[in-house]
């Protein structure tokens, strides 16, 4: 399974016009809503070519269900960190002389307590790769993620695991982010 992680999702709105005229009414042809995000667009790619994805990362109430929705469509899992606001708006016009204009709107806030947990979720990742070496055991590496995590207050998700990355991406060992030192 490929878990990505979208910090800045973004509605892409697509305009087409005959031409953009500043300071006047623009009569807008068509229109085109694209629900993004580099690692959401990473977990649909993924799941369209037959592979599993999660998706998961920070989501905004005021309209952070239509993602939602384009997940669902695709087969996507996901569960996001849920913040107030709107997700982020980038807008596009484009005439028929395929002149480019873009409009990018500002992220919502997010608190310092879920940006701590982002952090402290990459800390832990660090941790884990730390203690990989010859004659390691693989509870060394999954002790190191819990303990860290655990050290800030916070749990692991015991259903999810990292893995092995050989000649292929998705190797064996399952690495889970729990354990004891010296096992496994």
């Amino acid at each position: 399974m490929i878990l990505t992680v979208c910090m800045s999702p973004s509605v892409d709105v697509t305009i087409e016009l005959d031409s953009l005229n500043v300071g006047k009414v623009n009569v807008v042809k068509s229109k085109t809503l694209s629900f993004t995000g580099k690692a959401l667009n990473v977990a649909i790619g993924v799941a369209r070519l037959g592979a599993d994805a999660f998706a998961t990362g920070f989501m905004y109430n005021e309209n952070g269900n239509m993602f939602e929705q384009a997940l669902d469509k695709e087969g996507v899992p996901f569960s996001f960190v849920w913040n107030n606001g709107r997700v982020r708006e980038n807008y596009k016009c484009i005439d028929k002389k395929s002149m480019l204009t873009e409009i990018n709107d500002v992220g919502g806030q997010v608190s310092e307590e879920k940006l701590q947990l982002i952090e402290v979720t990459r800390e832990c990742f660090f941790k884990g790769i730390e203690r990989v070496r010859e004659g390691a055991r693989l509870g060394d590496v999954s002790s190191a993620i819990q303990e860290h995590a655990e050290s800030h207050g916070y749990g692991v998700v015991r259903e999810m695991v990292g893995h092995g990355i050989g000649r292929k991406l998705h190797e064996p060992p399952d690495v889970p982010n729990y354990g004891t030192a010296g096992s496994g």
